[in-house]
């Protein structure tokens, strides 16, 4: 059996790209990290809004799918923190929103600069796509 080599990240260095996700639902980070750790990615997860500012910094990913509701306060919050700091600010942000709808989603997309949107139900592959979109 012959084995062909995959084309994915043929543009970036042979490391795991880097994706920090944050959300308070424990169910939707488990099925993000199913979805995400089998591959090319390194996955870091954090649960609380006031931990995501600090771990974009420390981690270093590449790009991070934000919850649209983080339970001490929105993903908004999250997002302007994180374009705020300047260590941050050049990183691609992916809401994670069923909560919103598909004009809202875009609105909030084009006014705060983020790369996209995972939409909810998710799809394995619609999911890793949008990440890999953004990483090329």
């Amino acid at each position: 059996m012959v084995s062909i080599p995959s084309l994915k990240g043929m543009g970036r260095s042979v490391s795991k790209a880097k994706v920090l996700i944050i959300d308070d639902d424990v169910d939707l980070l488990d099925e993000l990290t199913d979805m995400l750790t089998g591959g090319e990615f390194e996955v870091a997860l954090r649960s609380r809004a006031e931990e995501a500012s600090s771990a974009a910094h420390l981690s270093g990913p590449d790009i991070i799918p934000v919850d649209m509701l983080v339970s001490e306060t929105s993903g908004l919050r999250v997002i302007e923190r994180i374009k705020a700091d300047t260590r941050t600010a050049g990183i691609p942000i992916i809401i994670i929103g069923g909560h919103c709808g598909e004009n809202e989603g875009c609105n909030l997309v084009r006014a705060n600069g983020l790369a996209g949107i995972i939409k909810e139900p998710m799809n394995n592959l619609e999911v890793i796509a949008e990440i890999e979109r953004h990483l090329a």
